[in-house]
């Protein structure tokens, strides 16, 4: 009996203890990967009516006029990828094109009865604003161009709502460089079967800037920026998530992994201080689902900063990857105070 007793006195310990160290690890995670600079509620601010319908104009264009566009609607794709390199045109500058080729061996040759061909050729479309004071300093702002394979996706928040916030951003900086250097980039083959792989749009432009030496101080990517709602049970989480985050999906999300936390926090706090979007900030392990799934990846992989800002995708929409992803379903407003609050965040971070 009192070996039973001096037993269940050290199962009791033990407990107590792994307790402790549950409640201090949980603890510990909330205020290193959760807990944000400033208020998540942000400032007053006008939404921009002019930047909304921009940005509604670009989306209404490349889902609705465009339509589908990958490698299953490749006509589609290169008449979306003229259209980004005409507004940057327009804007003054001098386009650029890392246009490379994907054998079927890479891919699956499945993928060529849905309509991939290795004569096909990608592109990633991107403009550079030289740095005053550091122009072999670099901040990479950039969004995928392609929807989905899925029947008659147009991907309007997936992710045309991404490429019209950078449409707009260089637009902004066209005449307006800071200290170190600007790269905006609209990048193909972000979607299956190209994402997390070396085929990946964004991936392959990360590898020719990591070949040029670039010193990239960080990578911001917008994907999915543009569905928005106020009702209570419209935001979703994936575990641990779920416990620490509000349930209306009325915010913008600012991810990144744990390398890049300092970065994040740089990004989000600016942000609060200068938008009255709602906006909410994790640094989180890979494993986590979807805190990985955009183009920063492919910086992050490299070992370069790297942000996701997104609306969380499948988390809240419930037209994700579907033929339901349409433009009018997005909130141009919100967009337009996300966007002028991402001057301030590319501002802050060149200086």
């Amino acid at each position: 009996m009192k070996t039973l007793k001096l037993l269940d006195k050290k199962g009791t310990f033990r407990l107590g203890i792994s307790g402790i160290s549950l409640i201090a690890a949980a603890g510990a995670f909330s205020m290193i990967c959760l807990e944000m600079p400033g208020d998540r509620n942000g400032v007053h601010q006008e939404s921009d009516a002019k930047l909304a319908q921009m940005l509604q104009q670009d989306v209404f264009y490349l889902s609705e006029t465009v339509g589908q566009r990958g490698f299953h609607a490749y006509k589609g794709l290169k008449k979306a990828e003229n259209y980004i390199e005409s507004e940057m045109k327009k804007s003054g500058y001098a386009v650029k094109r890392n246009d490379y080729k994907v054998k079927a061996a890479e891919i699956g040759k499945e993928y060529l009865k849905l309509g991939f061909s290795p004569e096909q050729v990608f592109s990633n479309i991107y403009v550079e604003v030289k740095g005053t004071e550091k122009p072999d300093e670099y901040i990479v702002v950039g969004a995928h161009y392609d929807s989905v394979c899925v029947s008659n996706c147009k991907g309007a928040d997936d992710n045309a709502s991404g490429v019209a916030a950078t449409l707009a951003l260089a637009r902004h900086f066209t005449d307006k460089p800071q200290k170190c250097s600007l790269i905006f980039v609209a990048f193909a083959n972000e979607e299956p079967p190209f994402f997390h792989t070396e085929t990946m749009g964004s991936m392959v432009f990360a590898r020719m800037l990591k070949k040029e030496n670039r010193k990239i101080r960080g990578m911001i990517a917008f994907d999915t920026i543009g569905y928005y709602s106020d009702e209570p049970g419209s935001q979703n989480y994936p575990p641990p998530l779920d416990q620490y985050y509000p349930n209306k999906g009325n915010f913008i999300a600012f991810v990144s992994n744990m390398s890049s936390i300092d970065f994040l926090r740089d990004c989000i706090g600016t942000f609060r201080k200068n938008s009255a979007l709602p906006s909410e900030g994790t640094a989180v392990p890979s494993f986590i689902p979807g805190s990985d799934w955009s183009d920063h990846w492919s910086f992050a992989k490299l070992g370069w900063n790297a942000v996701m800002v997104s609306n969380t995708a499948l988390y809240r929409t419930p037209y994700y990857h579907s033929s339901q992803d349409t433009w009018e379903k997005l909130d141009y407003r919100r967009m337009a105070l996300l966007t002028d609050g991402m001057k301030k965040i590319i501002g802050k971070i060149a200086d």
